[in-house]
């Protein structure tokens, strides 16, 4: 049930509703009339005054609603929401409380806190986060030593005894420039390259990397630029993974659930500000689309 609360002007604002709604009906529509921001603008005004199922946005309640996140081409949805300070850490930068090993028990030797940071010192497994993540933004800090490997890597699954999954590629690009693009900072390992012009990993200091999963969307920034952006499922993405060492891996991004996890390829890499942003799609229902379901 919608329940409209109108005073002076209810015809004309209707009038002017029905309108917006059908301009609004659907993402495409808004992105080419008004890149989106008069359409949502318009609907966070509407939802303040109207009641749609689980959705009760009165005065009392305007603070707990959820931030609603147009959602990238291709993810599979409309839109997707979060609930306003729902930033959870994932490390709490004095102990490893949180991270185990692949089977959930205690993370390897090798791995250290050291001075605020997850340190890589020596052989100690892949690191995992204990818990599992669908739709969400990752951010973290890195450091890697010269001429390092690692990553990070999510929507992963076990097999044998050890975790694969989508990796957010980190290395020394500076030192080691025969590494082919699909092998740089912020790839998507061995499937996707960085996009053409954009910056490279600074050495010897923290890098920001964020990691977002929305859906079929995969992005991955480095220090806040936009560096790899792929569609699940696209003839792009089938024809990129069908070029890759995971063509026979039909798990491969495909999981819609995974654990989250540090690499370890033998080398010293550090980490720090790890923070996680959970997700759930929104669709837009009732009035030509004004309203999101959620």
């Amino acid at each position: 049930m919608i329940r409209f609360k109108l005073g002076r002007g209810a015809a004309l604002r209707v009038a002017l509703g029905t309108v917006v709604a059908a301009m609004c009906a659907t993402s495409s529509a808004e992105a080419k009339i008004f890149d989106g921001g008069f359409c949502r603008a318009w609907r966070e005004a509407v939802q303040t005054r109207c009641e749609f199922g689980a959705f009760k946005a009165g005065r009392g309640a305007v603070a707990n609603r959820p931030t609603i996140l147009p959602a990238p081409a291709g993810s599979g949805s409309a839109a997707f929401y979060v609930v306003d300070g729902l930033k959870t850490p994932l490390f709490n930068g004095v102990d490893l409380s949180g991270w185990t090993n692949v089977e959930g028990g205690a993370p390897g030797e090798g791995w250290k806190v050291v001075d605020g940071t997850i340190f890589r010192e020596k052989n100690g497994g892949d690191l995992y986060f204990d818990g599992k993540f669908e739709n969400f933004v990752l951010e973290f800090e890195f450091k890697i030593s010269e001429k390092g490997n690692s990553g990070v890597k999510y929507r992963s699954w076990n097999t044998k005894g050890y975790g694969l999954g989508c990796e957010y590629q980190i290395y020394d690009d500076i030192n080691d420039k025969k590494n082919p693009p699909r092998y740089q900072t912020a790839s998507l390992y061995d499937v996707v390259v960085p996009r053409e012009g954009t910056s490279k990993i600074k050495m010897g200091e923290f890098n920001r990397g964020k990691i977002v999963v929305m859906g079929n969307r995969i992005e991955h920034y480095l220090n806040d630029e936009l560096i790899v952006s792929i569609n699940v499922g696209s003839p792009e993405w089938n024809e990129l993974v069908g070029k890759s060492k995971f063509k026979d891996m039909k798990e491969f991004g495909t999981t819609a659930v995974g654990r989250i996890f540090l690499q370890d390829h033998g080398c010293q890499v550090w980490f720090k500000e790890i923070y996680v942003t959970e997700m759930k799609p929104a669709y837009p229902v009732g009035c030509f689309g004004l309203f999101y379901r959620y």
